[in-house]
């Protein structure tokens, strides 16, 4: 059997899944954007004879012009559609793709009667209605339903939704959807974090290994407020001994590098994303994670950069809306804080966590255990299986 899971951003748990589907007999064909920002997978592993990795390369898609952005979506859905249309698959899963570009893909994939798994990882028709309807007012309100729409056609389009998160269901059934939808939460492929000590030599390279380190590390878009971690920097930089570390590029991290430059702040250090495998040591040279979201996004959006952190035995501040899945769980099993948006309440949290080792300790262990008994591929890989056993018997 062949499956192309097509994941626009190449993260590594989608690959995880790959490798593992691919160990277990199936013929994984694995597309994702090469040229879009952000963490990757270590897409260097040497391939079995049933794994084929390809990144599509030449499509960047510029996120700060709003046309350009459609024209290029729309271009890199031709491409994925020419792929879909040379390997024709027996099923496809596609998750984190832009909108049009999923079009094109799913429309195809209907037109060849190829089985739909769509991995539901963002509301992105819900998260672009609400940041283009902010940002351009009445146009960006006619393109932001334009994509609510778009969206609901591509989950009907599907014969089976996996949702990382029970707080969709709530739209999906708004919109009519209510059958074969499955959730499944998102993990981080825990053999590849291993807990480190701080004293590394990530951390001892960029001398940050005496200092007690707050680090942000991942994708700083609109969303992510960086306005918010540069308020965080101006603040604690009366502390000498703290470093806020941000390791990301693009948009957010150019701000950042802005306000630094103008005002010599040195509490913040910016690097760019490290290599899949410097990553465990990079955030092993944290005392405490940050993650930032805005409150529209918490309904729309989850962020995977937790359970990343969960793996390191790292304690997490999460400055995001206590309703999202990410906030729930961190507070449910004591594995950091959730705070609200305000910088002095951050502060403090950051402060009385610098105070208290032990407390750093177990929350650290409570969030690694979480990892341990909620991240194994090979039960992750048996649901997914079911599901593709499922839809395949559902065209027959």
């Amino acid at each position: 059997m062949k499956i192309l899971l097509h994941d626009y951003h190449g993260t590594p748990h989608h690959f995880a899944l790959s490798k593992e589907l691919a160990q277990r007999g199936y013929k994984v064909y694995h597309f994702y954007n090469a040229e879009e920002g952000g963490p990757k997978a270590d897409f260097s592993v040497d391939q079995s004879s049933n794994l084929f990795v390809f990144g599509i390369r030449d499509i960047r898609v510029k996120k700060d012009s709003l046309f350009k952005r459609y024209s290029q979506e729309n271009k890199y859905g031709n491409e994925i559609k020419r792929l879909l249309l040379k390997y024709r698959p027996d099923v496809l899963i596609t998750a984190n793709t832009p909108t049009d570009a999923d079009y094109k893909l799913l429309s195809s994939a209907k037109s060849l009667h190829i089985p739909i798994i769509f991995w539901l990882k963002d509301l992105r028709g819900k998260a672009a209605h609400s940041i283009l309807s902010k940002k351009y007012k009445i146009l960006g309100e006619i393109i932001g339903r334009y994509y609510l729409r778009k969206e609901r056609s591509l989950l009907k389009y599907s014969d089976h939704i996996v949702s990382l998160t029970e707080d969709f269901l709530k739209d999906l059934n708004s919109w009519g959807i209510w059958n074969n939808v499955s959730v499944i939460p998102d993990w981080t492929p825990i053999k590849d974090f291993p807990v480190l000590p701080k004293d590394n030599a990530f951390s001892i390279g960029h001398n940050i290994h005496q200092s007690f380190n707050i680090i942000y590390s991942g994708t700083l878009g609109f969303k992510h407020r960086p306005e918010l971690i540069w308020e965080l920097a101006q603040k604690l930089k009366v502390h000498d001994d703290i470093k806020l570390v941000v390791i990301s590029e693009g948009f957010g991290a150019d701000f950042l590098r802005e306000k630094q430059k103008a005002s010599g702040n040195k509490t913040l250090v910016i690097l760019p994303f490290q290599e899949y495998n410097k990553l465990p040591m990079a955030l092993a040279s944290a005392d405490v994670l940050l993650v930032t979201l805005e409150k529209d996004a918490g309904e729309y959006c989850v962020p995977s950069k937790v359970w990343t952190g969960f793996c390191t035995a790292r304690p997490s501040l999460l400055v995001v809306p206590p309703n999202n899945l990410a906030a729930r769980v961190t507070k449910k099993i004591n594995a950091g804080f959730v705070v609200d948006d305000s910088v002095e309440n951050i502060v403090e949290k950051i402060l009385q966590l610098k105070r208290n080792k032990l407390l750093r300790e177990e929350m650290g262990r409570n969030a690694r255990a979480y990892a341990e008994a909620h991240f194994r591929i090979d039960k992750i890989a048996d649901e997914f299986e079911t599901i593709i056993e499922k839809v395949l018997n559902g065209k027959k």
